[in-house]
C-alpha cells in the first residue's frame, strides 16, 4: 500500500512519513498504547507512499509485550483514503450549497420534519 516492501519496513518507525499535522496524534496514541500491556489502540492519519503522495489510514497498533510466544508491537494499517475522500467531497458541496443559498436574492430555508429551522439564507 506504501509503495515499499514489507522488509523495508518492518522493524523501522513510521513516524518519519507520518504527515506534519497527524505526527502529535499518531505519538500520543502509540505512548497510550505502549504503556499498558495487551492495549490496542487507533488512530487516523495520512502516511506518505514511496512516490509523495499521503494515504489516509486507519492504524491500529497492539501491545503483545507481556506475550511470552511472540512478545512485540503490532501495527495493522486499513487504507481509508476512498473514505476521507468522500468526506472532503462531501464538505466540499455543502460549502458550495451554502454560498449559493448566501448569494439568493430570496429567501431560502430548510426545516426538519419537528418543524425545527435547520438552515436559512
Amino acid at each position: 500500500m506504501l509503495g515499499r516492501a514489507p522488509e523495508e519496513l518492518r522493524g523501522e518507525r513510521l513516524y518519519p512519513i507520518i504527515h506534519p499535522d497527524d505526527q502529535d496524534r499518531a505519538v500520543r496514541t502509540w505512548f497510550e498504547m505502549l504503556g499498558v500491556p495487551g492495549a490496542v489502540r487507533r488512530a487516523r492519519m495520512r502516511i506518505r507512499h514511496r512516490d509523495g503522495t499521503w494515504l489516509w489510514f486507519d492504524a491500529t497498533h497492539y501491545n503483545r509485550l507481556d506475550d511470552a510466544s511472540a512478545p512485540g508491537i503490532y501495527t495493522e494499517l486499513l487504507d481509508i483514503s476512498d473514505e476521507m475522500a468522500a468526506h472532503e467531497a462531501l464538505r466540499s458541496a455543502e460549502r458550495l450549497l451554502r454560498r449559493l443559498t448566501e448569494a439568493l436574492p430570496l429567501g431560502v430555508a430548510q426545516i426538519d420534519v419537528q418543524g425545527r429551522l435547520i438552515h436559512r439564507n
